[in-house]
């Protein structure tokens, strides 16, 4: 092979390996219920009514835990292209849920499968207080059932969709304490309307940290190992 094209093939293989290298990842956390849900109890940090409504359910409130019964979900902040700004929000793990009987839950109640993204419309000019995504944008995810719970199967999937209507907020994830007893700053939590279901239904994200986190992102990012980390790409 000619120095040329061995130089080339060089070049061709670190491209290829830049592009398969893992994001840069601005914020970590793990996910808790917010206690201030207006259906609690049981606790929640997802409620998406009317999600069972074609599987046989009563289509009352929907909840699911992001901490209870085996449940563990974790938020993280993207950098996908390694310039030191946020284009992703991702949450993802595994919630116990079902339609809420006022107590527990009386249809469907088990583990599921939690995956959700905002790729589109990302912002951080909240700057160290946080990060939201536009209502303007169609974000996506979905709930997958891990077992067979009354009438709906294992591995049943429900799509989620972000909210986009004329009564649609932005998703937040902010460091403002919302709903949280105390000053406003006290407390990180994310919180954004989903779409779908009937006009009376609920749909939506409302959910805390479970490790308090400093008033700032930077501050996170400079030394809390367990829900910031700062990792550079590799070639």
């Amino acid at each position: 092979m000619s120095r040329a094209a061995l130089v080339s093939a060089l070049a061709g293989l670190a491209l290829a390996s830049s592009a398969l290298a893992d994001p840069v990842v601005l914020f970590q956390s793990k996910l808790g219920d917010h206690p201030r849900g207006d259906v609690r109890p049981p606790t929640y940090g997802l409620r998406v009514d009317g999600l069972f409504v074609g599987e046989g359910g009563g289509g009352g409130p929907t909840t699911f835990s992001f901490q209870e019964n085996g449940a563990s979900v974790v938020l993280k902040i993207l950098d996908l292209n390694d310039d030191g700004t946020a284009d992703q929000i991702k949450i993802s793990g595994t919630v116990y849920g079902g339609e809420d009987s006022g107590s527990g839950y009386d249809f469907a109640e088990g583990l599921y499968s939690l995956e959700f993204t905002f790729s589109v419309g990302v912002d951080g000019s909240e700057g160290e207080g946080g990060w939201t995504a536009g209502s303007d944008a169609t974000n996506s995810g979905f709930l997958k059932a891990m077992g067979t719970y009354d009438t709906v199967l294992q591995d049943t999937t429900f799509n989620l969709v972000q909210r986009t209507d004329s009564m649609a907020k932005d998703f937040a994830f902010l460091n403002d304490g919302h709903r949280l007893p105390g000053d406003p700053g006290s407390g990180w939590v994310g919180r954004g309307w989903l779409g779908g279901g009937g006009s009376t239904d609920t749909r939506d994200f409302l959910f805390i940290t479970v490790v308090p986190l400093p008033g700032s992102a930077g501050l996170a990012l400079a030394g809390l190992g367990l829900v910031a980390v700062r990792r550079r790409r590799s070639i």
